[in-house]
C-alpha cells in the first residue's frame, strides 16, 4: 500500500486532493490532515499524479514497492498572491538596510495576549516599556532609542498612527497579533511609506493570508496576575475557488503587575476576500474596546528601591501637591514597587476603534500591477479622573450655595473625551521589465477630524449640582497627503541601485481650549521632500553591500503645540539617515552588521518629563545624532538545534544641550544650566539579545530567550541620580503538539517570563525643580519579576 501526503506550499494539510496513477485505474483522495492510502499497485515504476482545485498538477515518479511513501506539495495562484497583490514598501531588487521580519508560526508560539511590542522585544533595536507591568494594557516600543510616535506603524499599508499625538495605541488593537500573517520591523528611515514616514522605524502589519481548508479555532491561556486570553477564529476555506471568509473574536483581562493595572480587553476581525489569477479584492473591519485601569504616573523612585529615608523626603517634598489625604499617604508608605498613586475605583481609560479597509489589486498586460485602498477609522472614549480639592473655576463652574456656605473648591470627578474619524485612501502602481528595472509610484490623502472635550461628572460636594456643557472644547483638523515615485533596477556584476523620492503635505490645525482653559488655536502647514538612494552589490550568492542614504522630515504632534509653556513654537523635524550593511546567509549561517549614522536638525528630544496623562514632553534640539552598530546573526547547528544573537552598539547624543529650571520659591524664575554633550534620554547605548531554540522529530519546540538593555538616562542631562541601570531577563518558550484524531492542530503551549525574577524598571521620567533648593523627582516603571503562562491551541 502507498501512503503519503498533500499539503501546499506553505505547510497545509489539503483535504480533498485526487491522487492517481497515469495510465492505471489506481486512485485516491486525501483524507482530514491531507493523508492518502492507494492500494493495488504492482510491482514497476509508474507516474503519480496529485491535482487540487486551484493549484497545479504535480506529477512524481514512483517505483514500486522499493518506494513506498510519497508526499506532494502543491502550489498555484491562489498562494501566488504577491504576484497580484503588491507588497508593503519593499524593494524588490535593491533591499533596503535594517530590517526583520516576524512570521505567523513565531507569533502563534509566543502570543498570549500580550501586546504587539511584548512580542517584537527580541528583534534588534528594539526596547518596550509597559505601564502595568506584564505586557497586557498600556505598552510601547523604540527603535534605536526612537520612541512610539517616529515609528510609523501601517496593518495592510493603512497608517495606524494617531495623526494627532502621532502615537500607537496598541492597547487600542488587542490581540491584533492574532490576525497577522506576518509582523516586518524596518529600522530608521527605510523606503517611502503611506503613512506620516518612518522618522525612526517602521512596523508594518500584514493579515492578509488565504486558508484553503475551511476550520475552527481556539486559543486559550492563562497565567499570573489573573491574566487570561480567549481566541475563537472561523474559517470558511477556498469556497468555489475564489472567496475566502475569515474571522476572529478575542477577550483579554488580566490584574497587571502594578496595583489595580487591571486591564478588560475585546477585540474582533471579519474579512471578506475573493481571489483570482489577476485581481483580489478584499473588504476587512477589526475593532477593540479597552478598559484599563490608569498606571501611568509611574512610582517614585524610593517607592521601587524600597529606600525608605528617601521615600520620606520625597513625600514632604509632595506632601499638599500629589499627596493630600491619609489614603494617599497609606497608599504610598504600606505599597511596594508595585505602588499605584490612583485609589478611584473607576480611575479608568475607555476607548474604542473601529477600522474598516477596502483593498483592490490587479495585475495588468505588460507587468503592471496596481493596487487602491480605501479607509476609514472611528475612534471614541474618554478616561476618568478625581481630582481632590480642585478650584471650581478651573471647570467654568460658578461659587455653589449651599445652605449659609459658598462652595468654591470640591472634589471633582471629570471625564476627558476624544471623539475622532480618520479616512482616506492610497494607491500604488508598479511596472517591471525583465526582473530587472521596477518603476513603482504611489501615494495616498488622509483626513483627521478629532474632538477633545472635558465633562464633569460630579462635584462631590454638591452632587446634586449638574453641569452640562463641556468645561473645555476643541476641534481639529488634519489633512496629510503625499506621493512618491521609486525606480530600481539591476546593473552589471551583480551591482544593483534604487532611487526614492516623496513630497509629503501636512495641514493641521487646531481652534479650541484644552483643559486647562487655556486657548489652544493654530494652524501650520508642511512641505517636505525626502529623497532616497540605495546601492547593492551583490559579491556572490552568499554575500551582499549595501549603502543606503535617506532623508525624513515630520511635523511636531499635538502635545508639542499644547504642552511647549513658555517655549518658542516648536519646529518640523529633520533626519538624514546613512547607513551601510554587509549580509551573509548560507545553509546554516545568517549574518548581518549594520551601521548607521542618523544626523538630526532640529530633533524632537523627551524633556524627560511627561504631561498629565503620562505622553512624554518633547523639545527642540539643534543638533543631534544617533550613530551605532547592529550585528544580527543565525547558525543552524543541525535540524534539531538553532542559536540567534542580535546586538547594538550605540551612541545617542545632543551636542549642545541646555536644562531649564525653574525656582518657584522666586516668582518662578528660569534658571538656564549648560550641559555641553550629552546623551539623549531613554536611549540605551546598548541592547542585545539571545536565542537557544531545540526542536526534536516529534514537534517540540524549547526556546530560551535573554535579553540585555543598557543604562538609560530619564533625561538629557546625562545624571547618574537620573538613570535606570542596566538589566538582563530570561524567558522559556515551550510548544508541543499533540496527535488527535478528532483535531487537525492541538498544541500546548507555556512562557515563563523573567524566570530569574530580576527587578527591573524598562522606563520612567524625571524633573527638576527649585523651591529653596533644588529637588529632582524620579517616577520609573517597575516590571513583573518572574511570571508565566499556560495555554492550549486547537484547530478543528
Amino acid at each position: 500500500m502507498l501512503r503519503g501526503t498533500v499539503k501546499n506550499d506553505k505547510g497545509e494539510k489539503l483535504e480533498g486532493a485526487v491522487i492517481f496513477v497515469q495510465g492505471g485505474s489506481q486512485a485516491a483522495v486525501s483524507e482530514k490532515g491531507g493523508s492518502f492510502e492507494l492500494k493495488g499497485l504492482s510491482p514497476g515504476s509508474f507516474q503519480v499524479s496529485c491535482s487540487y482545485l486551484g493549484y497545479e498538477t504535480v506529477v512524481l515518479p514512483l517505483i514500486w514497492p522499493e518506494e513506498s511513501n510519497l508526499d506532494f506539495v502543491l502550489s498555484g495562484y491562489i498562494y501566488h498572491l504577491d504576484e497580484v497583490e503588491i507588497k508593503s514598501n519593499i524593494h524588490k531588487i535593491t533591499p533596503f538596510n535594517g530590517g526583520s521580519e516576524v512570521e505567523k508560526e513565531e507569533l502563534k508560539v509566543i502570543n498570549h495576549g500580550q501586546d504587539v511590542p511584548v512580542l517584537l522585544q527580541w528583534q534588534p533595536s528594539v526596547t518596550i516599556n509597559t505601564d502595568a507591568g506584564a505586557g497586557v494594557g498600556y505598552t510601547g516600543m523604540r527603535i534605536r532609542g526612537v520612541e512610539q510616535s517616529r515609528i510609523n506603524v501601517t496593518i495592510n499599508d493603512i497608517p495606524i498612527n494617531d495623526a494627532e499625538s502621532q502615537g500607537v495605541f496598541w492597547v487600542d488593537l488587542p490581540d491584533i497579533a492574532s490576525s497577522a500573517e506576518s509582523i516586518r520591523i524596518q529600522r530608521g528611515v527605510g523606503p517611502s511609506t503611506n503613512g506620516a514616514g518612518a522618522y525612526g522605524g517602521t512596523v508594518s502589519v500584514n493579515t492578509f493570508g488565504l486558508d484553503v481548508n475551511p476550520s475552527a479555532s481556539a486559543n486559550i491561556s492563562y497565567g499570573s496576575f489573573n491574566t487570561r486570553k480567549m481566541t475563537f477564529g472561523l474559517n470558511s476555506g477556498l469556497m468555489n475557488n475564489r472567496f475566502n471568509v475569515d474571522a476572529r473574536y478575542s477577550i483579554i483581562k488580566s490584574n497587571g503587575y502594578i496595583d489595580r493595572a487591571s486591564s478588560d480587553l475585546k477585540s474582533w476581525y471579519i474579512e471578506g476576500a475573493r481571489v483570482g489569477s489577476t485581481s483580489s479584492l478584499r473588504l476587512l473591519a477589526f475593532s477593540g474596546t479597552e478598559n484599563t485601569y490608569q498606571a501611568w504616573n509611574g512610582v517614585p523612585e524610593a517607592r521601587v528601591n524600597g529606600d525608605m529615608a528617601a521615600l520620606n523626603q520625597h513625600y514632604i517634598n509632595n506632601v499638599g501637591g500629589l499627596y493630600n489625604t491619609t489614603q494617599d499617604s497609606v497608599n504610598l508608605f504600606n505599597s511596594g514597587r508595585r505602588y499605584n498613586y490612583f485609589l478611584y475605583d473607576n480611575q479608568v481609560d475607555n476607548y474604542t476603534q473601529t477600522h474598516v479597509q477596502l483593498h483592490y489589486a490587479k495585475t495588468w498586460a505588460s507587468n503592471w500591477k496596481s493596487k487602491l485602498a480605501l479607509h476609514y477609522t472611528k475612534g471614541s472614549g474618554y478616561f476618568e479622573q478625581y481630582k481632590y480639592q480642585d478650584e471650581l473655576s478651573n471647570y467654568l463652574i460658578q461659587p455653589i450655595a449651599l445652605g449659609n456656605d459658598t462652595l468654591s473648591s470640591s472634589d471633582i470627578i471629570r471625564r476627558r473625551w476624544l471623539d475622532n474619524d480618520f479616512f482616506g485612501g492610497i494607491f500604488k502602481m508598479e511596472k517591471e521589465w525583465n526582473a530587472s528595472s521596477l518603476l513603482s509610484i504611489g501615494g495616498g490623502y488622509h483626513i483627521y477630524k478629532g474632538g477633545h472635550f472635558g465633562d464633569v461628572i460630579e462635584v462631590v460636594s454638591a452632587p446634586d449640582f449638574e453641569k452640562e456643557d463641556p468645561y473645555y472644547e476643541s476641534k481639529a483638523t488634519k489633512s496629510d497627503g503625499n506621493i512618491y515615485l521609486r525606480f530600481e533596477q539591476k546593473i552589471k556584476s551583480g551591482w544593483s541601485w534604487s532611487a526614492d523620492a516623496q513630497v509629503r503635505n501636512v495641514n493641521y490645525s487646531s481652534k479650541g481650549n484644552d483643559n486647562d482653559l487655556r486657548a489652544i488655536d493654530f494652524d501650520v502647514n508642511y512641505l517636505f521632500f525626502n529623497p532616497k538612494l540605495s546601492i547593492n552589490k551583490a559579491i556572490d550568492e552568499k554575500n551582499q553591500f549595501n549603502l543606503s542614504f535617506a532623508v525624513a522630515q515630520r511635523e511636531p504632534d499635538r502635545s508639542d503645540f499644547t504642552d511647549h509653556g513658555d517655549q518658542p513654537l516648536p519646529s518640523p523635524e529633520k533626519l538624514i539617515d546613512t547607513e551601510i550593511s554587509w549580509k551573509h546567509h548560507s545553509a546554516d549561517w545568517n549574518l548581518e552588521a549594520n551601521t548607521f549614522l542618523m544626523s538630526y536638525k532640529n530633533q524632537l528630544v523627551p524633556t524627560g518629563q511627561v504631561n498629565d496623562v503620562g505622553n512624554t514632553l518633547r523639545k527642540n534640539i539643534d543638533k543631534s545624532y544617533r550613530r551605532g552598530l547592529e550585528l544580527v546573526g543565525r547558525y543552524l547547528i543541525n535540524n534539531k538545534l538553532l542559536i540567534g544573537a542580535n546586538l547594538t552598539l550605540s551612541q545617542n547624543k545632543i551636542k549642545s544641550f541646555t536644562e531649564t529650571i525653574y525656582d518657584y520659591s522666586n516668582e518662578r524664575e528660569a534658571i538656564n544650566i549648560d550641559h555641553g554633550t550629552t546623551d539623549i534620554a531613554l536611549s540605551p547605548n546598548l541592547t542585545a539579545s539571545c536565542m537557544v531554540s531545540y526542536q526534536n522529530e516529534k514537534g517540540l519546540i524549547l526556546t530560551w530567550s535573554t535579553r540585555l538593555i543598557g543604562k538609560q538616562y530619564l533625561d538629557n542631562t546625562s545624571s547618574e541620580n537620573r538613570s535606570i541601570p542596566t538589566f538582563s531577563t530570561s524567558h522559556i518558550n515551550f510548544s508541543y503538539p499533540l496527535l488527535t484524531k478528532f483535531a487537525k492542530e492541538l498544541q500546548i503551549l507555556i512562557q515563563l517570563n523573567n524566570i530569574f525574577d530580576q527587578k527591573y524598571s524598562s522606563g520612567g521620567y524625571s524633573y527638576t525643580y527649585i523651591y529653596n533648593k533644588q529637588i529632582t523627582e524620579n517616577f520609573l516603571y517597575p516590571q513583573a519579576g518572574f511570571h508565566g503562562m499556560a495555554g492550549v491551541s486547537i484547530k478543528l
